[in-house]
């Protein structure tokens, strides 16, 4: 008995992380939904998806909004914001590979069901595009 519960604090800790690792590369308050008015206020140096859409929406309305080629400023936010979002799409790799695999290896010895990622598909993949 006393084995099986170290397993499940075990299995409990992980969970917690990938928890943690989840809401902070996608920008989700802990103990927040995913509806639009609970996520958290983030600064918009942050690497997280919320953020970076932010960054990247604003960084689009200044370039399309300009009759000339972009600015310096807006070279640079754009460089700002790539490096970012690899930095955020590395992180979210590592969560699905990584982090997901051992939590995986946890559940296979409490004889849980495994978790399985599965990437929802694109309009144009749907329709057969």
């Amino acid at each position: 008995m006393r084995g099986k519960l170290g397993e499940h604090q075990a299995l409990a800790g992980e969970l917690e992380a990938i928890d943690h690792k989840m809401r902070a590369i996608t920008g989700i308050a802990p103990g927040q939904g995913l509806e639009a008015s609970e996520y958290e206020d983030v600064k918009m140096g942050d690497a997280n998806f919320r953020s970076l859409t932010a960054a990247w929406s604003a960084v689009e309305r200044a370039v399309q909004s300009a009759d000339a080629a972009p600015s310096l400023d807006a070279m640079t936010a754009i460089e700002h914001d790539r490096q970012l979002t690899k930095k955020a799409l590395v992180a979210w790799a590592e969560l699905k590979t990584k982090d997901v695999a051992h939590l995986n290896e946890l559940l296979r010895q409490a004889n849980l069901p495994t978790v399985s990622w599965t990437e929802a598909k694109s309009g144009s993949e749907r329709a057969g595009s």
